[in-house]
């Protein structure tokens, strides 16, 4: 109990130690926020008026900092603290005359489901830029294609074609993917996703996902089946259940590991501070599929 309450103080003490006076409450932290997003929201207001030559004081811009530490505790491993900072640029009048919007290498990797629906027990891996995403409709199918140049132990460009739709039934959804992406350091790949959303009620929704990815680069083929539920406890708390089966081709397509995973999610003030607590059990094959228990703690701090 001692080593868990330590690792918890290790997990909030980069957030206690940012140069930014303590709240006492709700509300002197609601004000905080207020203060400093709005420092970040006239800044970047004055960047998107100089690089679009435009003055339209009508548009909100909703730039956004993230700061979020994740804490993965697993039964008999050395815990993983991964803090993250993030920016999410908006320059809507810039965005608006070249039709581009700014995204992060982050975004791109994490929408991919492969990486979204299990539980990721990795570190993220660090890179730093900006991007822009050239988006068109065509009829119902939605395309970006996203260009990008970032710094990750060296000068790196990277692109994303994403093409998605979605088709509605009585009872369900159809929701397919398509994903074209490349590094100039880890080469070319495609995703595919045939996910199918099912509504039970008004707070109750299960997703069934089948997806898989490729990377040419390595001839590494990945797969994934199983599901996700969801139930709204109210408008700020989520609850959640999935079960994940990975496959790969190495050295030839197996069960690599399957993941059950039950989430609490909790929108503590206002999109200011958010948390979640995830407990999981993994059965892998690297350890012969025997059981490993362990919890993932996320706390977010968003400017």
């Amino acid at each position: 109990m001692f080593r868990f309450l330590v690792l918890l103080i290790l997990w909030v003490a980069p957030v206690a130690q940012a140069q930014l006076p303590i709240p006492t409450n709700k509300k002197e932290l609601i004000e905080k926020n207020k203060e400093v997003s709005g420092k970040i929201d006239r800044a970047a207001t004055y960047l998107d008026k100089l690089l679009s030559g435009r003055d339209d004081s009508e548009k909100i811009n909703t730039t956004t900092f993230r700061f979020e530490n994740t804490l993965d505790l697993a039964e008999g491993e050395d815990p993983e603290f991964n803090p993250k900072f993030s920016v999410s640029l908006h320059l809507p009048n810039l965005e608006e005359r070249w039709k581009l919007r700014f995204t992060t290498y982050a975004e791109d990797d994490e929408e991919r489901g492969v990486n979204k629906n299990r539980i990721d027990t990795e570190p993220e891996r660090e890179a730093y830029g900006a991007s822009l995403a050239l988006f068109e409709s065509i009829g119902k199918v939605r395309t970006s294609f996203r260009p990008r140049i970032e710094y990750d132990k060296g000068l790196q460009t990277s692109y994303l074609l994403r093409i998605r739709t979605s088709m509605h039934a009585k009872d369900f959804s159809f929701l397919p993917e398509m994903q074209f992406f490349a590094r100039s350091d880890s080469g070319t790949g495609q995703f595919l996703a045939f996910n199918f959303s099912i509504p039970i009620n008004d707070r109750t929704g299960l997703l069934l996902i089948n997806e898989q990815q490729y990377t040419a680069n390595d001839h590494f083929f990945t797969v994934s089946h199983g599901f996700r539920a969801g139930y709204r406890i109210n408008d700020v708390m989520n609850q959640g259940l999935s079960l994940i089966y990975e496959y790969d081709n190495k050295p030839a397509y197996h069960l690599r590991r399957y993941t059950l995973s039950t989430s609490f999610y909790h929108n503590l003030y206002n999109r200011v501070l958010t948390y979640s607590i995830t407990p999981y059990m993994q059965f892998a094959e690297s350890r012969k599929f025997s059981l490993l228990n362990g919890v993932l703690l996320r706390a977010t701090l968003i400017f």
